[in-house]
């Protein structure tokens, strides 16, 4: 399966590369100088002495990599952290920058990088391995209230959010042959449930509990890739995905024909909705997946989060970036996932707090539309007659 990559990630790494190359030489130039010092019997005199003063005393300044852990290769979470790391990568020389709102802070180089899913992503992210990364919502709620996977560890403190992205929906992919319309069926069938620590695995388990088939079905825990070949090798009969759909290497299987989609609803959901409050009834809508009618299933939001010690300054401009208006039709043409990406929705129910920096965007965004609101909206009526009573300036 072909490898899409954004004209703007193209432009950001050849930036990136020419950055390393202007430190190459920078260094090449500092060697040289340091071979015309002079010597006396064999130990280098300096030609001048070192100027104290002009020594840097300023704080460290952040580190020019801002790194984002995402998931596996075939992850939607991977492949929105490409996306979003072009978008707000900031490397010299780069021309799309020449617009500073169109990317990150200046000299900032953002990198995605894969990892073993949603749990691990929270608690690196929440340790300061990872500056920033992305998690399911209902997830980071168990997180920061030390529930669940957060039960032993305590409740997470380091975590803010940037913003919601997109939903992600729970897929349940069974072999055509495996005699599977609905989830019920799955008594007795081989299931992957995704890799442990996986978005895909916890709420898969979640799910069959919930449904009275944990005892009843063979699990295993591959990723996508294997699960998909057992599948048509026939040494599985369904399993498992949370993703942004449309799923790139879902849908290529569903094209061969050979696996189907099934839906996921009815009566068990209902106690789920109750008892988690960021898990959500969703609809993979009619044509999403081609030749695919609409199917019922659970979704909940992909969160942006980082780490709080981040920068006020960086955050609020990588969340400049992420909202300006030519990087949201770049996102959407990129990536179909984010064709639920909306601002109108960024802060909505989020799980956990806004970074200050990201609140600092939204709130000044908010305060600019009221403010441009309220020079449209024309005069009412007792307003237009005050107006038309004043007297005229001589």
């Amino acid at each position: 399966m072909g490898k899409r990559f954004h004209p703007i990630m193209r432009e950001a790494r050849r930036a990136a590369f020419c950055g390393l190359c202007i430190c190459t030489l920078s260094l090449s130039s500092t060697q040289q100088g340091l071979a015309a010092e002079k010597f006396e019997n064999g130990i280098p005199i300096p030609s001048r002495k070192p100027d104290i003063n002009s020594m840097q005393t300023t704080p460290a300044q952040e580190p020019a990599f801002f790194k984002m852990t995402t998931g596996s290769t075939a992850s939607s979470y991977f492949a929105a952290g490409e996306a979003l790391a072009a978008l707000i990568s900031h490397p010299p020389g780069a021309d799309r920058c020449r617009t500073p709102e169109k990317c990150g802070p200046a000299g900032m180089l953002a990198v995605a990088q894969t990892s073993d899913g949603a749990l691990r992503n929270i608690i690196d992210v929440n340790a300061g391995e990872f500056q920033s990364g992305l998690a399911p919502a209902d997830l980071l709620s168990d997180s920061v209230n030390g529930r669940g996977d957060f039960q032993n560890s305590g409740p997470t403190s380091n975590i803010r959010a940037i913003a919601n992205l997109y939903v992600e929906t729970l897929h349940l992919v069974a072999a055509k042959n495996a005699a599977i319309s609905e989830l019920a069926n799955l008594s007795g069938k081989r299931v992957s449930l995704g890799p442990a620590g996986s978005g895909s695995h916890i709420y898969a388990s979640l799910l069959l509990k919930n449904s009275g088939l944990e005892e009843t079905v063979t699990k295993s825990e591959l990723d996508l890739y294997d699960a998909a070949d057992g599948l048509i090798s026939d040494e599985l009969d369904a399993f498992f995905y949370l993703g942004g759909a449309p799923v790139p290497f879902v849908q290529d299987l569903l094209a061969t024909g050979m696996a189907d989609l099934i839906a996921i609803g009815g009566a068990p959901m209902a106690v789920l909705y109750e008892s988690r409050a960021y898990i959500l009834p969703h609809l993979i809508s009619n044509g999403t997946y081609q030749g695919v009618s609409q199917r019922e299933t659970i979704g909940t939001n992909a969160v942006w989060i980082v780490n709080a010690s981040v920068s006020e300054q960086r955050v609020y401009e990588i969340t400049r970036a992420l909202w300006q208006a030519e990087n949201q039709e770049t996102l959407r043409s990129g990536e179909q996932i984010f064709d639920w990406y909306d601002l109108d929705g960024a802060t909505r129910d989020l799980p956990i707090g806004l970074h200050p920096g990201a609140h600092r965007y939204y709130a000044e965004l908010e305060e600019n539309n009221t403010a441009q609101t309220q020079t449209e909206t024309p005069p009412g009526p007792a307003e237009a007659e005050s107006e038309n009573t004043q007297p005229a300036a001589n």
